[in-house]
């Protein structure tokens, strides 16, 4: 694990966000199945997008809830720029620059969801009980989370090269999770965990890929770039272990998708 600095966070979000859609198809694709999971019944009159990023989950919900009121939060001003623009029109979306760690809400929400973002936000312990003090009684919590196995070829590659383990944001297994929502009483209604794997035309387009988006880890406190040689070696590794036949590079993401809901 890295120290994480959100501020950096937020620059290099904010930096991404003009060619987020175009890289971040791994996103979009888990922010669909996450919407598989979003409460039937009676529409949520308040919806909080924690970490909304370009969007993706945000355009899914409304077109799940077409009448709910719709909030996003991120802590990078260049996606907020870009969701008040992409959902200008809409009169019941607004979006909001903000530190999830830090921020409260005037009025509680009827769904809190959150996609590919908790991550940054450290140990479950320290956020799930913000996300679940900002639901009403009964409301409901859609989240996907990363859990160990993301990444795992560019973990095994830089391991491999380097002798010590890849830092970047502490993910926790999935038992961990069942238990930080036992432990603050949010009732799980659905869980489940999907591997995913998405190719890439060469191991250096996954690294690209990562810089693209915005995760890059080198400017966070502790760390710094990759030496030249290390980083060729590295793609060498990555590219004799990791390809297919066709040479594409893989990328594992380990996602585990939540319905939980706040007993009354």
């Amino acid at each position: 694990m890295v120290n994480i600095d959100r501020s950096i966070v937020s620059q290099n979000f904010s930096a991404a966000a003009r060619n987020y859609d175009r890289w971040a198809k791994p996103q979009l694709e888990i922010a669909k199945l996450l919407r598989e999971l979003a409460p039937s019944g009676a529409a949520p009159e308040r919806i909080l997008d924690v970490g909304c990023g370009a969007g993706f989950l945000t355009r899914l919900l409304r077109e799940r809830y077409p009448e709910s009121q719709i909030h996003g939060i991120d802590l990078a001003p260049g996606m907020i720029e870009l969701c008040r623009e992409r959902f200008q029109h809409d009169a019941r979306m607004d979006f909001s620059i903000a530190d999830a760690m830090s921020w409260d809400p005037d009025a509680a929400y009827d769904l809190t969801a959150a996609s590919c973002c908790v991550q940054w936000l450290g140990d479950p312990a320290d956020w799930l009980p913000r996300f679940r003090a900002w639901l009403r009684p009964d409301g409901a919590m859609l989240v996907s989370i990363l859990l160990p196995g993301t990444f795992r070829e560019l973990r095994a590659s830089y391991s491999a090269v380097c002798g010590e383990t890849l830092t970047g944001p502490e993910l926790f297994p999935e038992e961990y999770h069942h238990e930080a929502w036992d432990a603050i009483a949010l009732k799980c209604i659905e869980a489940k965990r999907e591997t995913h794997v998405f190719f890439y035309p060469s191991a250096r387009d996954v690294l690209a890929y990562f810089k693209k988006i915005g995760v890059a880890m080198s400017r966070h406190p502790g760390n710094s770039p990759l030496p030249y040689g290390r980083i060729k070696r590295l793609l060498e590794y990555y590219t004799t272990h990791f390809t297919d036949a066709a040479g594409n590079a893989a990328c594992t993401y380990d996602v585990l998708y939540a319905l939980l809901e706040k007993p009354s």
